[in-house]
C-alpha cells in the first residue's frame, strides 16, 4: 500500500532536481554574455545580431551578446558591425565604424549620426534617440547605407534632417571626455615609448647626482610626463639636449666658484 506514495515522492524529487539543473545552466549562459550600450545619446530601436542572439536596443542603448562580431541594423538596412567589445562597454558611432573616438570628420560617421538623430521620434535627442518600430521597418533590405543621407532619409525622416554641424556637436557633447580616451597601443607607439625611456635613463645616469637640485628634478619630471603623454622621440631629444647644456653650464659655474 505504501509503494504508490513513495513513487510519487521520488518522481517529484527528480523533477525538482532537473528544474534546478536547468536554472543553473541558464545562469551560466547569462554570465557569459556582455552588455554594451549604443550611445549618441542612448539609441533605442536599433536591431542587433550576434551568433544565435538577436534583439533591439532599449532606452539605455543596451545590447547583450556572448561574443562579437555584433551586426547593427535599422530595420533590414545594415549600418555597421562591432568587431570587438570596447573596454568601457560603450559603443559610440566611431566604435561601430572602426574609427578612433576623437574622429569627428569621417564622412560615413557624419552620415550615420545625422541618420540616427534625424529619425528620433520627438526631435528631442538630449536624453535618448528613440527610433520607433514603424520608422525602423521602413528601412528595407533594398536600402543601402552607402547611399547619400538624402536618399536614405527621403521617406522615414520626412525631410527633417539634422545638420552636419548640429550632429557633430551633439555627439561630442554626448561623449564628453570619452572622446579623448587613449586607444590601444600599436607596435610603433611601444617602440617610440621604449626609445624615449632609454633617452631619459641616459639623462638621469649622465647628468644626475645625489645632490641634484629641485629645478633639475622638475625638468626630469616634465620629460617623464611628456613620455606618458606620447611625445615623439625627436621632440624629447631636443628637450634632453637643452637640459644637458644647462646642466653642463651649471657644472662649469660650480668649478669656477671653487677656484
Amino acid at each position: 500500500m505504501l509503494k504508490k506514495p513513495i513513487y510519487i515522492l521520488l518522481s517529484s524529487s527528480m523533477l525538482l532536481g532537473l528544474s534546478s539543473c536547468g536554472s543553473d545552466s541558464g545562469d551560466s549562459a547569462d554570465n557569459n554574455r556582455t552588455t554594451g550600450h549604443f550611445i549618441d545619446s542612448p539609441v533605442k530601436g536599433v536591431n542587433y545580431e550576434c551568433g544565435d542572439i538577436s534583439g533591439v536596443t532599449d532606452s539605455k542603448g543596451s545590447f547583450t551578446c556572448e561574443k562579437p562580431p555584433v551586426t547593427f541594423k535599422l530595420g533590414e538596412m545594415k549600418i555597421g558591425t562591432l568587431k570587438s567589445f570596447t573596454k568601457d562597454n560603450k559603443m559610440y558611432p566611431q566604435d561601430l565604424l572602426g574609427l578612433e573616438r576623437d574622429n569627428f570628420t569621417d564622412k560615413e560617421l557624419i552620415k550615420l549620426i545625422r541618420l540616427l538623430q534625424s529619425l528620433d521620434d520627438d526631435e528631442d535627442i538630449s536624453k535618448t534617440i528613440t527610433i520607433t518600430s514603424d520608422i525602423a521597418t521602413s528601412f528595407t533590405s533594398n536600402l543601402d547605407f552607402s547611399k547619400s543621407i538624402f536618399e536614405i532619409l527621403a521617406s522615414p525622416a520626412n525631410g527633417n534632417f539634422v545638420s552636419e554641424e548640429d550632429a557633430i556637436k551633439h555627439l561630442q557633447d554626448s561623449m564628453g571626455s570619452d572622446a579623448h580616451i587613449a586607444t590601444p597601443k600599436d607596435e610603433t607607439d611601444e617602440e617610440v615609448e621604449s626609445g624615449s625611456n632609454e633617452i631619459l635613463d641616459d639623462v638621469i645616469k649622465n647628468n644626475f647626482s645625489n645632490d641634484a637640485n629641485s629645478s633639475d628634478v622638475s625638468e626630469i619630471e616634465d620629460m617623464d610626463k611628456d613620455i606618458d603623454e606620447g611625445i615623439g622621440e625627436d621632440s624629447l631629444t631636443e628637450d634632453v639636449d637643452d637640459f644637458t647644456e644647462d646642466n653642463e653650464s651649471s657644472d662649469i659655474d660650480k668649478e669656477l666658484d671653487a677656484l
